[in-house]
């Protein structure tokens, strides 16, 4: 499992490719690399020397096959060389920049990073700034909405995954936005805080789309989860469909894939509500295996959210209870409920339906953002706003990141949340179990950019997560929260209540499939040297293998610095019995896990990773019936040392 500033260190999949055709570039991007763990070096043969050992290398005339390998398979580009030569080069591969990757140039000095193609969706200009902060460079951004502070059409509504439809239209409304003509707005779903800030003055919103399809506008954007006249159809309109609707759905066993299909989008369809918002399906927890059901939902792209009997049953807002179903399910309803719970309100938006073997009913994702001070241009009837509203931050452990292994206070906290933020390896493995949550991914190494987008977002939503995995405090975002918290302006209101909600760390689950081998006192150590010198680390090292604690050893290796895994070997064997114990386990409690009990003279035998944490006995430690157990001394004292 991946613990605290693990996350900063390794990745499964890599998808940034750093491409150096001179020496010099060579030299930046190793410094680039060095910076961002997703990233790979790529140079020319000769130069590995100043590229270091981990890049990889093509040999003189092999570059343009290079990139058409690369091209498909990456989510950006960084190319070190001149601009015209990197435009040239990337063309043949250039296709649309809804699927190509963010390109950035960077000249042999190092002093600007260039945004070169799919500065937007593609992430390019993200990545510039990551690159022109690394390097010490200028960022060049050139797309017109940055270069006016101006919202990118294209880009609105992408982090809720948001759907576009008539994208076609987003070349007349992008022109609109720069040009300063006229722009409609209307929004009666989805989350109101898509834009950060105030509206340029030519964006005006509309309290109708009778009152929009009135007035004279060059373009709109409308926000809608539900269908559109042919008359709000006109060119320049693009119409963006947030993922609101939770779809509960009942059925008897054996119902099929097409049945449930047929009433899911005949109730949407006689309901005038979009298939695109649709955000999740629910049911009841006992029909977690039923066939058709999950075939539909895996067609579809949807998650489902399952709920116990006793759960649905006392869910308000309920329009239909049926005692028949009480008696069969031990609720009174399944669909309704279901639909209520996994959009967390009271109110249904479409009450039961039923054909056949089928119930559907539909209920509608509050909009917790109305906190938000309203804009200047606003002109719809949603009455005051409160301008500032100070509310909670929790940092949350979650583990390994399954729902088995969370505490009932995270749980709790989490289902409850108005939004969760954090890496997005770990709101994947929550979105698992609670996919009708609201959530804000962050890229892998911003963790102080992640901390303060949530300590910002309290004033704007009642309770924020922000999740890692493990424990929040150990190797974890913790003391950053409280650290950037007292760094920030928080004005008469004062600063955010912070609370930390603890998990299960590495060392702790890694220990419980191995056996007993924390059962004295144990040090544990990381050997991360992204944040901390490697002779402070080698020190620390020493001393605890000296004072015989047994080890957990977090962040062991990466294909950076597997030179440091090597040398943490050798100061641990100075002071050990090479038969000492030795626990290596990978992914715990996750899909690949992996247990391997042996000793210290023969660990290099056995696969170790960034996602794996070793436990070294001590004097003590045994192995027994295939378990390492190292001894409290119980069998030694009458009296009790157990903590409690």
């Amino acid at each position: 499992m991946i613990d605290g500033d693990q996350a900063a260190q390794g990745r499964a999949s890599r998808r940034i490719a750093v491409v150096a055709i001179t020496r010099a570039g060579a030299m930046l991007g190793r410094r680039l690399t060095a910076a961002l763990p997703e990233a790979d070096l790529w140079t020319a043969a000769r130069f590995v020397s100043e590229a270091g050992e981990d890049a990889n290398t093509f040999e003189e005339g092999g570059l343009r096959s290079l990139l058409g390998d690369l091209f498909p398979h990456c989510d950006g580009l960084v190319l070190m060389y001149a601009l015209g030569a990197a435009i040239r080069l990337i063309a043949p591969y250039l296709r649309d920049k809804r699927s190509d990757p963010g390109v950035v140039v960077v000249d042999d000095a190092g002093r600007f990073a260039i945004c070169a193609a799919s500065g937007h969706l593609g992430g390019g200009n993200v990545l510039t700034r990551r690159v022109a902060n690394v390097l010490g460079a200028t960022a060049v951004i050139t797309t017109a909405s940055e270069a006016h502070g101006l919202p990118a059409v294209d880009l609105i509504g992408h982090e809720y995954g948001w759907v576009v439809e008539r994208p076609a239209q987003f070349t007349r409304l992008a022109a609109a936005m720069v040009n300063g003509d006229p722009i409609g707005l209307y929004q009666d779903a989805g989350e109101r805080d898509w834009h950060a800030g105030l509206l340029p003055p030519h964006v005006v919103r509309f309290a109708s789309l009778e009152a929009l399809r009135a007035a004279t506008v060059r373009a709109a954007i409308v926000i809608t989860d539900r269908f559109l006249a042919p008359a709000d159809e006109r060119p320049g309109v693009v119409v963006y469909r947030p993922r609101t609707l939770a779809v509960g759905v009942g059925c008897s066993r054996g119902a099929t894939a097409e049945e449930i299909a047929q009433l899911v989008d005949t109730t949407l369809e006689e309901a005038g509500l979009s298939q695109s918002s649709v955000r999740t399906l629910a049911t009841a927890e006992l029909k977690r295996d039923e066939a058709g059901l999950l075939a539909f939902a895996e067609r579809r792209g949807l998650p489902v959210a399952f709920f116990a009997a006793s759960v649905l049953d006392v869910a308000p807002g309920q329009q239909t209870p049926s005692a028949v179903v009480r008696a069969a399910v031990g609720a009174r309803g399944v669909c309704e409920p279901a639909s209520l719970l996994a959009a967390r309100t009271d109110r249904l938006l479409v009450p039961k339906r039923k054909s056949g073997n089928v119930t559907v009913a539909v209920a509608r994702v509050p909009d917790h953002a109305r906190e938000r001070a309203p804009d200047a241009t606003a002109a719809d009837s949603e009455g005051p706003v409160p301008k500032h509203r100070t509310g909670t931050l929790y940092i949350v452990g979650i583990g390994p990141g399954s729902p088995d292994h969370l505490t009932a206070r995270a749980r709790l906290v989490l289902e409850s949340a108005d939004v969760i933020i954090g890496y997005g390896l770990y709101l994947d493995l929550v979105r698992t179990w609670l996919p009708q949550a609201q959530y804000r991914p962050s890229p892998i190494g911003d963790e102080e950019g992640r901390t303060r987008e949530a300590l910002l977002l309290t004033r704007t939503h009642a309770r924020v997560a922000l999740v890692g995995s493990g424990d929040a405090g150990i190797y974890g975002l913790a003391g950053l929260a409280h650290e950037v918290r007292g760094a920030l302006e928080w004005g008469a209101a004062g600063p955010p209540p912070l609370e930390v909600i603890p998990g299960v760390t590495a060392a702790v689950a890694a220990a419980a499939l191995l056996g007993a081998p924390l059962g004295h006192d144990f040090a544990t150590v990381s050997l991360s040297d992204l944040l901390t010198p490697w002779e402070t680390i080698a020190r620390r090292l020493e001393a605890a293998a000296r004072a015989d604690f047994v080890l957990a050893l977090y962040n062991p290796t990466s294909r950076r610095r597997g030179h440091r895994f090597a040398e943490a070997l050798t100061i641990i064997r100075r002071v050990r019995d090479p038969a000492t114990p030795v626990g290596i386990v990978t992914n715990a409690y996750r899909a690949g896990q992996a247990v391997v009990v042996t000793d210290l003279a023969s660990v290099e035998s056995s696969p170790v990773s960034m996602l794996t944490v070793l436990i070294v006995g001590n004097s003590q430690t045994t192995v027994r019936d295939g378990r390492l157990v190292t001894p409290r001394g119980y069998s030694q004292t009458t009296g009790s040392t157990e903590q409690m």
